[in-house]
């Protein structure tokens, strides 16, 4: 047996005994992507131990839904609505990064914040989830408040495990003090598992349906990128290095719009789905 035999057959004894309906859904996913970890120093000193720079983790405010991807999925829908159940495909990306100012002297006399160096990075990957959805409220319209959850599952051969994108800079910090860095991004493992959980609706007007929203957080347990930074200060008499790691589990905030199209049975009433 197959497995599109075998998923034929599952959906013939749910349709026989449970009355579902079915549908297949294009969904449009933006991602707001969220490192794993602070930035960290290898050494043990503080995150910011000279006074030539100051660095920090990439700001989610700065990172709100700025990737798109898109996916597909096959469902079934209970008579009374009560209950979806998905299975999905969909593309993705992991990303990690941070914010990087060099302070430098104007003038040698007092010093002030260079322009901000934005360094974000990851690597795309194709998801399988699995979701369940639970109906919470239906109103007069028949929109429709959904509690999702779900897992999910990251696998793609074949990847680069060796630096994905190698930044570099150097610069004259005052009169004597020079300040050199090195940013890369590797793929550690792009296999991993995930869970998600969050809210989606139905939205309809007068009736009618017209599309889901859905907006969920998803959690990766294996870390899939890491970003690399090597900071060097250095003078005529001495020089300083200091390591930074900051790493992705694939984790995000998920902004979701989709639409259900019913393939059986083919005929409905208006306005349901």
């Amino acid at each position: 047996m197959n497995f599109f035999t075998f998923l034929s057959t599952i959906f013939l004894i749910f349709q026989t005994h449970a009355q579902l309906s079915f549908f297949v859904k294009p969904t449009v996913n933006f991602k707001s992507c969220v490192s794993s970890t602070q930035p960290f120093l290898y050494s043990g000193y503080s995150i910011n131990p000279s006074p030539y720079y100051h660095y920090s983790n990439m700001n989610l405010t700065k990172n709100i839904f700025n990737s798109l991807d898109l996916g597909f999925t096959i469902g079934a829908k209970t008579k009374k609505g009560n209950l979806i159940f998905e299975l999905g495909l969909s593309g993705d990306q992991t990303q990690s990064g941070f914010t990087f100012h060099e302070m430098m002297k104007n003038g040698y006399v007092n010093y002030y914040y260079d322009d901000m160096i934005l360094y974000r990075h990851g690597r795309a990957f194709p998801r399988t989830y699995f979701r369940t959805s639970l109906k919470l409220k239906e109103f007069n319209n028949k929109s429709t408040i959904y509690l999702i959850g779900g897992f999910d599952y990251a696998y793609k051969k074949n990847h680069a495990t060796g630096p994905l994108l190698i930044l570099e800079s150097n610069a004259q910090v005052d009169e004597k003090t020079y300040l050199y860095r090195y940013s890369a991004t590797s793929v550690m493992s792009l296999q991993n598992f995930f869970v998600h959980f969050g809210l989606s609706s139905e939205i309809h007007v007068k009736d009618n349906y017209l599309f889901d929203v859905s907006i969920f957080y998803n959690h990766g347990f294996r870390q899939m990128t890491q970003v690399n930074t090597r900071i060097n200060i250095y003078d005529d008499v001495s020089s300083k290095q200091y390591l930074y790691s900051s790493y992705s589990k694939g984790s995000g905030i998920y902004l979701q719009l989709a639409r259900k199209f019913q393939i059986y049975p083919r005929k409905q009433k208006k306005g349901a789905i």
